[in-house]
């Protein structure tokens, strides 16, 4: 968990972005609907009050954590994506950097899908969750060139399956699989 109090016990950075920080880690790693606001401010170092007044509710604060992990999974993919290397090359680096972030101990899966399955009923939550859908889409097909739309969403089958084998399975290898057939895919 990210560290929101500075070595002196004081809380760093403004309460918006502590809030954010505090509920993207305890969300991630505990659900989304165990932890109460009550949590989320108190890791924050704010009270619930500073939390609605930031927020407005749960379910707001909800999407923009998620629309915080989207701006950092575009900005990770953007810098680890060559658009002049072979279709073949890119889409590995996709797969390798799942590779990495699964290695991370603290690893609970795709927060999109982790979020989507838990606030299905959340017109403000699931539209983040389809902008990541569609960003990723598009990412694929970006990688792979046009006419290529059933390869692209092939990948994109394979790369959502290996996020949910390793999430059900804690076994890392489903990703090496995936991006092993996703390589043959594209042959």
């Amino acid at each position: 968990m990210r560290t929101t109090i500075d070595a002196d016990g004081s809380p760093r950075g403004s309460a918006r972005e502590r809030l954010l920080a505090a509920a993207s880690d305890l969300f991630y790693a505990e659900g989304i609907n165990v932890t109460g606001v009550d949590r989320v401010a108190s890791t924050a170092g704010v009270t619930k009050a500073t939390l609605y007044y930031n927020f407005g509710s749960k379910e707001e604060l909800v999407a923009a954590c998620l629309r915080r992990q989207l701006d950092a999974w575009i900005a990770t993919t953007s810098a680890m994506d060559h658009a002049d290397a072979a279709p073949a090359i890119r889409v590995g680096r996709l797969f390798d950097a799942l590779e990495t972030d699964a290695l991370n101990p603290e690893y609970h899966g795709c927060p999109f899908t982790n979020a989507a399955v838990e606030m299905r009923e959340s017109a403000a939550v699931m539209a983040v969750v389809h902008e990541y859908r569609d960003r990723l889409g598009a990412l694929v097909r970006a990688m792979l060139g046009a006419g290529r739309t059933d390869a692209a969403d092939a990948v994109v089958y394979l790369y959502d399956g290996a996020i949910a084998a390793v999430k059900t399975t804690g076994d890392r290898s489903h990703i090496r699989r995936a991006r092993d057939a996703a390589l043959r895919t594209l042959a």
